[in-house]
């Protein structure tokens, strides 16, 4: 069911979809475009309650800029690839380490923001949403540093929002 809405999004210019059902995935196939789905049985959790209801911290960096930073640190951040992020009104530094191999990076990418923020997160995972986004910037809506952050599209026409949960900092 949760799949029907991607389906026709990126299969609207073909007739004809091959479908493959499996014991717990069903795939949809055409041309180049591969799309899975898992079923999951049960209840499904309230993903409204994860996302959270007001961010009053709003951030709007570019989007390459961000990935080539977040890249750099990940080099030398530890096995959990825990990057700290310090926002500010004006940019995001970018903090890694490797206690273990006395490792330590730093970067500073420009940003326009309302608010001042401190939190941690995934480098990988910070880097699969970032690329999701289709404009140049992103934008960054947060809370505090142990909820959800949001990244949007900077294109006030776009509804999609990509989410991503918090790392605790160890400070």
């Amino acid at each position: 069911k949760t799949a029907f809405s991607p389906l026709c999004a990126s299969m609207s210019n073909s007739t004809e979809v091959n479908v493959k059902i499996g014991e717990n995935i069903t795939t949809f196939i055409n041309n180049d475009i591969v799309l899975m789905s898992r079923c999951i049985e049960g209840r499904y959790p309230n993903f409204r309650s994860v996302i959270p209801a007001t961010n009053n911290i709003e951030c709007k960096a570019e989007k390459n800029s961000l990935i080539d930073a977040v890249s750099r640190c990940k080099l030398s951040s530890s096995n959990t690839s825990l990057l700290k992020c310090k926002i500010n009104t004006s940019s995001i530094k970018i903090e890694s380490q490797d206690l273990d191999f006395a490792k330590k990076s730093s970067e500073t990418v420009d940003c326009t923001s309302n608010g001042e923020i401190t939190i941690g997160l995934n480098a990988e995972k910070l880097i699969n949403c970032v690329s999701c986004i289709n404009t140049d910037n992103v934008v960054v809506k947060l809370s505090d540093s142990s909820r959800a952050i949001l990244l949007l599209d900077d294109d006030s026409g776009n509804n999609r929002v990509i989410i991503q949960m918090p790392m605790t900092l160890n400070d």
